[in-house]
């Protein structure tokens, strides 16, 4: 009995044995021992070799259950995406192709009865790869721009404001505002003498026949307002919603009025005022005397003098998209433009003969310039770095100058020594009235500016602007100085319509919203 029980002991020990040594062979990574100041979840994964045998997770591997190298389980990856891998066993090198899971034969190397299978599952992780951000590409709305060539991946038209096409060209919103300030300066006014004095002790006779010297002039083109002017420009646009690469945008500026006067009163004579003018005759230079303290007849008198100049305009233009980019666009403009430009100038001279009636002489001169013309353009713009821009813009405008001019004078009352019903100064029979004609003209504006984006809606600038009209009439020129006599009776003083060419240049300061 005992050699049987005995016997049965080896025989079970024996098959657990031979159960034991023909188990797969298998290997599982122990769990990690966190050490001093490093973490388990920092620990490097374990590179494994593409001839090892891989496990499920499910699988218990232990010395007592050992998995023969060569014998892998099969493993269900049917959810993979497997790729192109290339695999070493031995001395064979195959490429195995993209696919689903395949089961690859190799060689019983192990011996068993099992042919022995490869299952190479291939389950990859989607990466996005990183594109480096060009310079300055940075929508103005916060969206990045990867993009250089003018819609390049957009369909239809080029970033339209109503669609997503951020990365075409800069998001430029749909309606925008802006507001300039203007400080320019202006062409100089030209303007003959107008008063004159002559030291105190200089005989009346001598200065009215033109013999006196020392003359000093008191009034003339200097006394002219000043060639600075203050202004504004206020603009507003949108793009079409049915034609979104086409907009509509209006413009309105003006550069302030600006006057400029002067006023001597000589009541007893002295200082000696005096008149300049020239004898149509002979050609020289004379004078009138509107104060002297005699002889042979003490005269007091009085000059008042008071210019003015004030110019504006307004333009409506189609923008047109001609091409844009991630940092840069370049639109056509397509428009009417008008603009106005109008000067004033006034004198009041007063003369009162000690015995004698005083007479008062009001004279005005005004010019007005219309102009009203077609308008053709190119604007463009390039960020040079994310929020910082450079941008310029060329518009010339081609149409017809109005240019108007309007003399009057009168005397009260009316002043006659030489048999005229009206003597004044510089305004007569011959002169006195409104005169208007037509000129073709030419309007070309050039500016440039360097802005900065301080929000997504919002930017700033400075620029420099100028603004060149062809020809205009200017009040100063449109007094003539010489006289025929009998005065009020001979061909001058004339209707001059002299014209010079008008320019505006300056700083501007401007703040544009987008929305």
């Amino acid at each position: 009995m005992r050699c049987l029980k005995a016997t049965g002991l080896l025989l079970a020990l024996g098959f657990l044995t031979s159960r034991s040594f023909a188990e797969e062979l298998q290997w599982r990574a122990a769990t990690p021992i966190k050490t001093s100041g490093t973490s388990a979840a920092t620990e490097p994964p374990a590179i494994s070799n593409a001839a090892e045998p891989q496990s499920t997770p499910s699988q218990v591997t232990s010395l007592s259950k050992p998995i023969p190298v060569n014998n892998v389980i099969q493993v269900d990856y049917s959810g993979a995406v497997p790729l192109v891998r290339g695999k070493n066993m031995a001395d064979d090198v195959r490429i195995l192709p993209a696919g689903p899971p395949v089961i690859v034969d190799s060689p019983n190397v192990g011996g068993g009865d099992k042919p022995k299978t490869e299952v190479i599952p291939i389950k990859p992780k989607e990466i996005t790869p990183s594109t480096p951000m060009q310079d300055g590409s940075i929508s103005l709305f916060g969206e990045p721009n990867l993009c250089d060539d003018c819609c390049c991946g957009c369909s239809g038209d080029c970033c339209p404001c109503f669609d997503d096409c951020c990365c075409c060209c800069r998001d430029r919103g749909c309606f925008w505002f802006s507001a300039e300030g203007l400080a320019w300066g202006v062409s100089k006014q030209r303007m003959p003498p107008l008063l004159a004095t002559f030291p105190n002790g200089t005989s009346e006779i001598a200065i009215q026949q033109g013999s006196a010297t020392g003359a000093t002039t008191l009034v003339d083109e200097n006394n002219l307002p000043g060639n600075f002017r203050a202004g504004a420009r206020l603009t507003a646009g949108f793009w079409l919603p049915c034609c979104d690469c086409l907009g509509l945008e209006a413009s309105y500026f003006f550069l302030g009025k600006r006057t400029s006067s002067a006023f001597f009163n000589s009541p007893n004579g002295s200082p000696i005022l005096a008149i300049p003018f020239v004898d149509a005759a002979t050609g020289q230079q004379r004078f009138g005397i509107t104060a002297h303290p005699g002889p042979p007849i003490p005269v007091g008198g009085s000059f008042a003098f008071n210019a003015s100049s004030y110019m504006w305009g307004a333009e409506l233009n189609l923008r047109q998209k001609l091409c844009c980019g991630p940092c840069y666009f370049i639109d056509l403009l397509y428009g009417y433009r008008h603009i106005q430009l109008q000067d004033s100038i006034n004198i009041v001279d007063v003369e009162s003969p000690v015995q004698g009636q005083s007479v008062t002489i009001w004279e005005n001169f005004s010019t007005r310039n219309l102009f009203n013309g077609g308008q053709i353009g190119i604007e463009g713009e390039w960020h040079f770095r994310p929020r910082w821009f450079v941008g310029g813009q060329f518009k010339i405008a081609l149409g017809n100058m109005t240019q108007t001019v309007t003399i009057n004078g009168v005397a009260v009352p009316p002043f006659d020594p030489f048999g005229n019903s009206n003597l004044t100064l510089h305004a007569e029979n011959s002169n006195i009235g409104k005169f208007t004609r037509n000129t073709f003209a030419v309007a070309p504006e050039a500016e440039l500016k360097l802005g900065f984006d301080v929000t997504d809606h919002l930017r700033v600038w400075v620029g420099y602007d100028v603004l060149y009209l062809s020809s205009v009439v200017r009040a100063g020129d449109q007094i003539d100085t010489t006289f025929s006599f009998p005065p009020g009776q001979g061909p001058h003083p004339a209707v001059l319509f002299r014209t010079t060419s008008w320019v505006g240049q300056g700083v501007n300061l401007g703040v544009q919203y987008i929305f």
